[in-house]
């Protein structure tokens, strides 16, 4: 929701402001699977701690950005600690719930997901209506510290252990170049438009792809062992997941210019429009998990695809 204003007050256009959505994705993209693999060994609930932390640290500094390159380094440490908080999150709730109460209890953390997701959009536009949009990142530090007081109350003692900790580091400095390789590729094409140059990126990524491939094939404790793509429930998941993603993004992204720049609506109205797919989602998300509990995942996280494909369509 914030988009269109930090680009007219930072003077930047529309290709270079998505920077600050961009940026924040990547790393995260780029560090999920890092903290994931970490979580093993150092713990989960630690982990998800000290993400909390970070987390309220980058939404502070954001706040405080006058600069995009400031507001830019600030999103790196927000999605920093994100993406702890997001590699252990489902681990978390795994190792508590029972085999048979696992769709439940991911339905329902989704639903809480969703209705934040819902908040955000009406608070952020009621806030943009009265305040600056750096609020929009203030208001995250104070539910980042409830969360974090929240966690030390009900989680249990956990200390970080080092001991165990192996990384297949060749697996993800090439994991790192395939992900940031493609991205840059992508965002740099948008302004330079396709040539050698602006490809030599993604060539990169992709010898970067073919060597990821051979690396984990004979590691011994490989990033990403390819043995569980064998599994059909996990590897429909997480395809699934990535489609279901994509257009989530594209509609962040878009949308609030869409709303506000074309069709001249306020920030509150735009953003009250924009909670309609979350709100949906909240009453789907438990449905969903039940329905995966009975029926299969596969077959639920299929259909749930194919709505939203047909969701991106009709908008």
């Amino acid at each position: 929701m914030a988009l269109p204003y930090i680009a007219r007050e930072l003077k930047v256009p529309m290709s270079t402001i998505e920077l600050v959505t961009s940026v924040y994705m990547i790393a995260i993209c780029v560090l999920l699977i890092f903290w994931g693999k970490l979580s093993d060994s150092v713990g989960r609930i630690w982990l998800f701690q000290l993400g909390t932390i970070l987390f309220a640290l980058g939404s502070l500094f954001c706040g405080l950005s006058m600069t995009l390159p400031w507001l830019l380094t600030a999103r790196l440490i927000q999605a920093t600690g994100a993406a702890m908080t997001m590699a252990t999150n489902f681990g978390i709730i795994t190792a508590i719930f029972p085999m048979n109460q696992h769709g439940r209890a991911l339905g329902v953390n989704s639903a809480l997901l969703q209705l934040g997701n819902i908040a955000g959009p009406g608070i952020g536009g009621g806030v943009l209506a009265v305040l600056s949009w750096h609020w929009i990142f203030l208001i995250n530090v104070p539910v980042a510290l409830v969360a974090f007081l929240i966690g030390v109350l009900v989680f249990p003692r956990q200390r970080p252990s080092l001991a165990g900790a192996h990384m297949d580091w060749p697996g993800y400095g090439s994991y790192s170049v395939i992900i940031l390789g493609f991205f840059i590729t992508v965002f740099w094409a948008q302004t330079a438009g396709l040539s050698w140059v602006t490809l030599l990126p993604g060539m990169l990524a992709f010898v970067a792809l073919v060597a990821f491939v051979q690396i984990e094939r004979y590691a011994s404790d490989p990033l990403i062992p390819f043995a569980i793509f064998k599994n059909p429930g996990f590897t429909i998941g997480i395809l699934t997941a990535m489609i279901v993603y994509m257009l989530g993004y594209f509609n962040s992204v878009i949308m609030p210019f869409y709303l506000e720049e074309t069709l001249g609506l306020s920030a509150l109205t735009a953003g009250f429009c924009m909670m309609a797919i979350p709100a949906a989602n909240v009453i789907s998300a438990p449905i969903g998990g039940n329905l995966g509990d009975h029926f299969g995942a596969e077959r639920v996280s299929f259909s749930r695809c194919f709505s939203g494909v047909c969701r991106s369509g009709v908008v």
